[in-house]
């Protein structure tokens, strides 16, 4: 007792099997904090999967195709008319 071992991982499965807390962070702002199995239980939510997506997860899936087009084309994409 009294030692903590930081474990940093993307692995989420893996950290509900390992740690008895959880941080998680979003653009190096904490934005969740408990025990690892409060987390789901609080936000009503199978895992801590799905609770990284519902917290950190916000993407318009639009502008992320978009914006992939734009790399593969180098920016060349014909208009959509």
């Amino acid at each position: 007792m009294g030692k903590i071992i930081l474990y940093s991982s993307h692995v989420l499965e893996v950290v509900e099997k390992v740690c008895t807390k959880v941080i998680i962070i979003n653009q190096g702002a904490i934005i969740a904090q408990d025990e690892t199995d409060n987390l789901p239980r609080l936000l009503e939510l199978p895992d801590l999967e799905a609770v990284f997506r519902e917290l950190v997860v916000h993407r318009d899936t639009q502008a992320v195709a978009d914006r992939i087009t734009d790399i593969i084309t180098g920016g060349c994409r014909e208009s959509r008319a």
